[in-house]
């Protein structure tokens, strides 16, 4: 689904049975002035935990960069971008079967991850 469907799904849940939805309506605006609004914190947030994690893995800080790819599977559990460099710090700090699992779930969500076009390079030991 959708966030723009969700978020229209949440305001329209906080109608009470039977109010007709105006446009005009200030209370049907407000509420999904605060939704949209949340909606975009959290993007905004989702966006700074996958660049935060990426700039610790580059610094080597593994363990911090798998912290911050797990806060951003807790907000979007279908990021395969986030599984998938969660994948790459397991498996550089030789925690491979976590490594296989994440990889594996990232190709579990988008199954073009696992085609040729998208090479997975790990560092060999």
């Amino acid at each position: 689904m959708s966030r723009r469907r969700t978020a229209l799904d949440a305001v329209l849940s906080l109608l009470p049975l039977g109010q007709t939805l105006l446009l005009g309506s200030t209370t049907a605006l407000a509420t999904a002035r605060v939704v949209l609004s949340t909606q975009a914190a959290v993007a905004q947030s989702v966006e700074v935990f996958i660049k935060r994690g990426y700039a610790k893995f580059k610094k080597g800080d593994y363990e911090e960069a798998i912290a911050d790819y797990s806060k951003e599977i807790e907000t979007n559990p279908e990021d395969d971008y986030a599984y998938y460099n969660r994948g790459l710090d397991k498996w550089n700090l030789k925690d491979y079967q976590g490594a296989i699992a994440n990889v594996s779930k990232a190709i579990e969500i988008d199954q073009k991850m696992s085609m040729p076009t998208k090479t997975v390079v790990l560092p060999r030991n």
